[in-house]
Parts: structure tokens; C-alpha cells; sequence
């Protein structure tokens, strides 16, 4: 399964799927965890900000989240990922595999965003 919460920066995504996944650890199921800023200072440090560099990051999130689904790990990713049409590239990768894709954007006040 994979678990895409998705919304703007300072949303709390990542506090979300820190909470998400000790959730699950505490219930005996150890997650994989894709942060979108961890993935950019590492496997994703060679790309920009463009819309090609944007789509290449979520493209790697999603391998490695059907990597993960594909050997039985539940899979969090949390990444701003704006544009749709990257998401459903992922969700329908994942539905050729029969890997469960749950996306959840993660609504928060601009103004609660801006101050984080």
C-alpha cells in the first residue's frame, strides 16, 4: 500500500506521516517513509525546482514507494507534489501492480503554512 499525503509546504505532511507511522509501528507494521526534503538532500540532490526536475522528484518517490508496496512495506510518502497528473502516474503504475494507492491532501490555512 501506499500512503500519498500531498499538500503545501509547512502543511504538517510530514508530521502527519511521522505520527502515521509510528502508528503502525506500534501495532507490529514497520512503514518506509518518503520525505520530500529528505529525498532532495539525497537520491534527488542533482534536480531544480523546474516543472521536468519537479516531475522527475515525484517520479523517483513513486519508484521507490512501488519498490517498498512490492515487497509487502506499507509505504508514506509526504511530498508537496502540486501537479495531479505526476500523482496519477504513480496511482495507476501502482494499479497495474494491484498495490493499493491512497492519496491524502493535507489542507492547512495559508497563513498557518506561512508562519511554519
Amino acid at each position: 500500500m501506499i500512503i500519498w499525503l500531498t499538500g503545501l509546504s509547512g502543511s504538517g505532511k510530514s508530521t502527519l506521516s511521522e505520527a502515521l507511522a509510528n502508528r503502525l509501528r506500534s501495532i507490529g507494521t514497520y512503514p518506509l517513509l518518503i520525505d520530500g526534503d529528505r529525498l532532495r538532500s539525497g537520491l534527488c540532490h542533482d534536480l531544480g525546482f523546474s516543472k521536468s526536475d519537479r516531475a522527475e522528484n515525484i517520479r523517483r518517490a513513486g519508484a521507490i514507494a512501488i519498490l517498498g508496496s512490492q515487497s509487502g512495506i506499507t509505504t508514506i510518502c509526504s511530498l508537496i507534489s502540486p501537479n495531479k497528473s505526476d500523482r496519477e502516474k504513480i496511482r495507476a503504475l501502482a494499479n497495474l501492480q494491484n498495490i493499493a494507492f491512497l492519496e491524502v491532501y493535507v489542507s492547512a490555512p495559508l497563513d498557518v503554512c506561512e508562519a511554519r
